[in-house]
């Protein structure tokens, strides 16, 4: 009697195997097209996105045990879709790809929300360890000056947004929280490298926190503050990608953007310029960090001739946002 029941024991088994690269498909086709705008995919969007795994741990050990390499294979795929899109891990192989030309100039930028925190002892030692040309930093702290840097270096004027740099840098504009329904802050400035002028811009875009925490404390039977965030968050960064301009070989942007790269508003806004992380790193790349999850919402982005070669999340430094780290290089002809 038990040698019967194997053969139909078996085939749930590699059908259960093979369903859930397809279901796992679809979740991910339906997020990344609505995350960010559909209240639901957003939750999941700034969630612990890794639970999507748990049904892995169940179907991974009966793919193997089925003795079928066809529900191993989709067992694989749907471990790839769960890694990848779904929580966010990210393969850089960028450096390996690109052609092999030289740099005529090279940047270490590090972006970093600050939370306020002061620039203590942990932070002179990050920046005396990483050596950073450009430190871009949200939520600063405002005594810092420029003595909590190396001689000749330079640092911006008070306020939450501020640059420092071992070259001459200086700001020309800004939108604050007035241009914008919720709280945001973006500066430009003009760094005068060696190799000429670059225009930076220093992000800083509205948190989605405020919905978030409406729709859970509600247990989700109020889900309308979540979609006026939504919107709210969509008008600003459309704002701040028009103010910006178009991608050019002078312009870098750094700073906490509140989004994820899978993002709907992320890929409409921010898509057409590279991203360090995306290019060169790998891994998630969580820089927003909660007791039990994490989420990569700031970002450093460029477009060609620039290039990045590195990229590494720094180290907790006492806010709830870690430093992101760039090495940048523009490639010559």
């Amino acid at each position: 009697m038990a040698s019967d029941d194997k053969p139909p024991v078996r085939t749930a088994r590699r059908r259960l195997a093979v369903a859930l690269p397809l279901v796992t498909a679809a979740v991910t086709g339906l997020f990344l097209f609505t995350a960010d705008e559909w209240v639901i995919p957003t939750l999941f969007l700034f969630g612990p996105r890794w639970v999507v795994a748990l049904p892995l741990v169940i179907v991974a050990p009966l793919a193997v045990v089925s003795r079928s390499w066809w529900a191993v294979g989709f067992t694989i795929l749907a471990a790839v879709l769960v890694a990848g899109p779904l929580t966010g891990g990210n393969l850089g192989v960028g450096p390996l790809l690109a052609p092999d030309r030289p740099a005529v100039a090279r940047l270490r930028v590090v972006t970093w929300n600050m939370g306020g925190v002061k620039a203590g002892l942990a932070f002179r030692q990050f920046i005396e360890d990483t050596d950073p040309d450009l430190l871009v930093l949200q939520e600063a702290d405002h005594q810092m000056d420029a003595g909590s840097f190396r001689p000749g270096w330079q640092i911006t004027p008070s306020g939450g947004l501020r640059v420092a740099s071992r070259y001459p840098v200086r700001p020309i504009d800004a939108l604050d929280y007035r241009d914008f329904e919720a709280s945001a802050a973006i500066g430009r400035y003009v760094v005068a490298t060696p190799e000429g002028e670059l225009t930076l811009v220093n992000v800083h875009l509205p948190t989605v926190r405020p919905g978030v925490e409406a729709a859970l404390g509600s247990k989700l039977r109020n889900l309308g503050p979540l979609r006026d965030v939504i919107r709210q968050r969509a008008d600003a960064s459309a704002k701040v990608r028009g103010w910006v301009g178009e991608p050019h070989a002078d312009l870098l942007l750094a700073g906490d953007f509140n989004m994820p790269v899978e993002s709907r508003i992320y890929r409409a806004d921010w898509g057409g310029f590279s991203n360090a992380f995306s290019e060169a790193g790998t891994g998630w790349g969580t820089t927003k960090q909660t007791h039990w999850f994490g989420v990569r919402i700031d970002h450093v982005l460029y477009s060609l001739p620039w290039r990045c070669r590195h990229v590494e999340v720094g180290p907790d430094l006492g806010s709830d946002h870690r430093p992101l780290i760039a090495d940048l290089v523009r490639e010559g002809p």
